[in-house]
């Protein structure tokens, strides 16, 4: 069984109703969250090398940050802990992606 984690970025929240979309993929046994919905977890029956999924997770914002740090996504076996794949996806957000009005002034 393989595991595999999606953070999300700070001030993202999942949407659960798209775990159906994502329970309806072949291998998919089980979607839960973590860390106050900031984390996706699935679990999958097996991952053939080679296979590619492509897997619908819908959040949305709940506060703006400036600045995102890179967020993990991790892959290991559920048998061994050891053996984990991490990979970072960046989330582009300036401090004028969070201003409004009169605070943005000429900085933006």
């Amino acid at each position: 069984m393989a595991i595999l984690e999606v953070s999300l970025p700070s001030g993202y929240t999942v949407d659960d109703d798209s775990f159906k979309d994502i329970q309806d993929i072949e291998r998919v046994r089980l979607v839960e969250t973590k860390n106050e919905d900031s984390v996706v977890v699935i679990y999958f029956e097996s991952l053939p090398k080679g296979e590619n999924k492509c897997l619908p997770i819908e959040a949305f914002k709940t506060h703006a940050v400036a600045n995102q740090k890179p967020a993990p996504i991790v892959l290991y076996d559920y048998y061994d802990t050891n053996k984990k794949a991490t990979e970072y996806y960046q989330v582009e957000s300036k401090l004028c992606d969070i201003c409004e009005g009169d605070e943005c002034s000429a900085k933006c």
